[in-house]
This record gives structure tokens, C-alpha cells and sequence, in this order.
């Protein structure tokens, strides 16, 4: 049987061969109307062509490569889980092509596509967003495919992460429990699960405790550079007007909150209580320990590699996603709030 080739490709699809080409090329593919590249692509798998000129040989050859996408490489909770899979991977002979996309869909776009082109065994992604699920979805059915951290709620794929409903309402709980009642969040990126979910098991825990938490302040990224900003944003209002807590969704904003609080002249915890989540060095190293969620990322990380050598390896898909507790760590930001 003849191979099947590029130029058949296209002329199935009624296409130049060289837009088709291009369709298939990570670093080319921007050039094609996005309706045409997934034409394309959807084409191209149901035919099983590849633009691998060694194609026939790498489907029986293995590559011992396992792509990871992980949004932020400065992230310490996301790096101690990265390490956690690598030390998996390496135990069965395996070697970690790591891909940062800053949080970019174009970019994840790109690099998942890199993924698919250079024929890894496995995809871990710690980075996925909705705006992904179609191409997740899609790896996913010639390609052993795990979340870790990031859940998606339109695509149905092994996944591991930790329980960040239960870590807010902990954190929820704790504020209520030494008195506060004028609370507000410091949001993450609304496109990443972990932050939907904090947000929702703050606001639930809350409520069940008769509090109804200030209007979320949402960051473009969950970074100190924007804790300090959404800061700058809130102590610019009325002193006998701001919440007596604040629930920050990683540490790295909680710190740089903190940082503007000292600026406006707020001490912590005597005018403001501040709780981070994560549980990174800076949390416990900081001049004034941080109170925050400990993320269980070596379990995450260990439990994700485990994951992903199975599916290689030919075991069934988990039915149900792996979730892993968190814990509250209280320290020194946190205390009962004075009166006004």
C-alpha cells in the first residue's frame, strides 16, 4: 500500500499542499486561518499522517520523552511538583522536555503541538486553561495525556491536583474563626482552575458563616508585582472602609500586599490580617512568617509521573481524578482584628 503523503493530504481537503504544510508546522501554523488548521489536523489524524519524515519508523521506536507544559517557571509550588514528576520519570528511564507558557494559549499552542511533532510518549500539562481543552482533548487520543495542578471542566482526562475548595474554605474558616467578618480575595488569573476554586470555596465557607466577602480583586497575573498593585488599589480607599483580612491566592501576592500595606502605614496583623496559599520558602522565611495553605505538590508531582508511565506503559485511564488535601499553616499574619 502506498504511503499516504502531503500531497494526498491536501487533495482529500481540496488545499495547496504548502497551506497544508504550513497547518501542521508549530512555527508556521499562525499563518493558516484557524479554521483551516484544525481542518487540517482533524484530517491529518484520522488518516494517521504525520509530517515526520521518519514517521514510519518512529511509531515503532520509542523516544523516552515525556513533554511537561508548566506555566510559570518562577513559581516555586509549580517547580516543586515539576521536580517531584521528574524524579518519576527519571526511576523508568524517561527524560522531561519542559515547555513554560507564561500562560499564553498561542504559546501552549505551539509548544503542544512541538509535543505531538517530536512524538513524546507522554504529555503532563500544569498549565492548562479552557482555552486549551479542544487540543488536550485532542493529544489526548493518540497520546497519553495527564493534568497535574490545572483542572479542565469541558474535557474528561486523568488528572491529578490538590483540593483548593477545601484550601480556601480552611483559610475561610480560620479568619471567621478569630473574628473577622469584613473579608476580601486577591484573585489569580480567572482562566486557571486552581483560582476559580479558591474563589468559590472562600466564598462558600464564608457564607456558611454568615460572611459576605468584599468584591474579589482579580490580578492579570498571580504574581508579587500584582499583589502590590491590587494593594496600592485597596488602601487607596477610606481607612474605616477596608476589610480587616485579606485572602491572597499564592503567596508571592500575599507578600507583595503586604509590602503595600507597609506603605500605606498598615501594619500586619495589627490593622490587616493576610493569608497566602502554597506554602513556598518565601511564606516561611519572610521577616514576618506568612500564614497560608500548604500545597501537597510532592504528592501531585509524584502521584502525576506515576500517572503518566502507567498510560505509557498501556494502563487504563483512572476513572476518577486524584485529589490530594491541603493543610492550613498559621503564623504570624494573622490575628484577631482590633477594633476601629
Amino acid at each position: 500500500m502506498a504511503q499516504f503523503t502531503m500531497k494526498h493530504l491536501a487533495e482529500s481537503l481540496g488545499l495547496n499542499p504548502a497551506t497544508v504544510s504550513r497547518a501542521l508546522d508549530p512555527d508556521k501554523s499562525h499563518l493558516v486561518a484557524e479554521a483551516t488548521r484544525l481542518r487540517v489536523i482533524r484530517a491529518a489524524e484520522e488518516v494517521g499522517y504525520t509530517p515526520d519524515p521518519a514517521a514510519a519508523s518512529t511509531r515503532r521506536r520509542r523516544s523516552s520523552t515525556v513533554g511537561i507544559l508548566v506555566p510559570d517557571l518562577a513559581n516555586e509550588a509549580i517547580v516543586n511538583v515539576l521536580r517531584a514528576v521528574g524524579d518519576v520519570l527519571e526511576r523508568n528511564d524517561l527524560t522531561a522536555l519542559i515547555a513554560e507558557s507564561a500562560d499564553s494559549p498561542e504559546r501552549s499552542r505551539r509548544t503542544l503541538e512541538r509535543c505531538r511533532a517530536r512524538r513524546v510518549e507522554a504529555i503532563i500539562s500544569l498549565a492548562a486553561t479552557e482555552a486549551d481543552a479542544e487540543l488536550m482533548a485532542s493529544l489526548a487520543r493518540t497520546i497519553p495525556t495527564v493534568l497535574a495542578i490545572r483542572t479542565l471542566d469541558s474535557v474528561k482526562l486523568p488528572t491529578v491536583c490538590c483540593d483548593d475548595v477545601r484550601g480556601a474554605a480552611l483559610v475561610a474558616d480560620h479568619l471567621a474563626d478569630l473574628g473577622h467578618t469584613r473579608l476580601i480575595q486577591l484573585m489569580g488569573p480567572p482562566e486557571a482552575a486552581t483560582f476559580r476554586n479558591r474563589a468559590r470555596g472562600f466564598e462558600t465557607a464564608a457564607s456558611l458563616r454568615g460572611i459576605m466577602p468584599a468584591p474579589t480583586l482579580f490580578a492579570a497575573h498571580a504574581t508579587a508585582a500584582e499583589g502590590r498593585r491590587l494593594g496600592e488599589q485597596l488602601f487607596s480607599g477610606p481607612r474605616d472602609q477596608l476589610p480587616t483580612a485579606v485572602f491572597a491566592h499564592n503567596d508571592p501576592m500575599a507578600l507583595g500586599l503586604i509590602e503595600a500595606a507597609r506603605v500605606a502605614g498598615l501594619r500586619v496583623p495589627h490593622d490587616l490580617s493576610v493569608v497566602g496559599y502554597n506554602d513556598t520558602t518565601m511564606a516561611r522565611d519572610f521577616s514576618l512568617p506568612l500564614t497560608t495553605v500548604r500545597y501537597p505538590a510532592q504528592d501531585v508531582g509524584t502521584q502525576a509521573g506515576i500517572l503518566a508511565v502507567s498510560l505509557i506503559q498501556g494502563g487504563a485511564a483512572p476513572k476518577k481524578p486524584f485529589i490530594f488535601p491541603p493543610q492550613l499553616v498559621v503564623r504570624e499574619s494573622t490575628a484577631r482584628p482590633r477594633s476601629r
